[in-house]
């Protein structure tokens, strides 16, 4: 399972995201979401699956979704 982005680069998006408002374990769950759902979707596109340096637009993609997960789910 890839992760293609990390807590610090939601945090850098969305300063007022502090500890009380999306811990650390609420970010991980949505990072892992979002990562699942960019994988469910280029899944078919590739043969073997991605490594890092991952493309920006996934790391982007992923990021921006992770955080409107975060923001959905508080």
């Amino acid at each position: 399972m890839s992760r293609y982005t990390t807590r610090e680069q939601i945090r850098s998006h969305l300063p007022a995201l502090t500890m009380e408002v999306a811990s650390d374990e609420l970010l991980n769950e949505m990072i892992e979401e979002a990562s699942d759902i960019v994988d469910a979707n280029i899944s078919s596109l590739y043969i073997t699956p991605l490594s890092e340096p991952y493309d920006a637009i996934i790391t982007h993609i992923t990021t921006y979704l992770a955080i409107t997960l975060v923001l959905s789910s508080i």
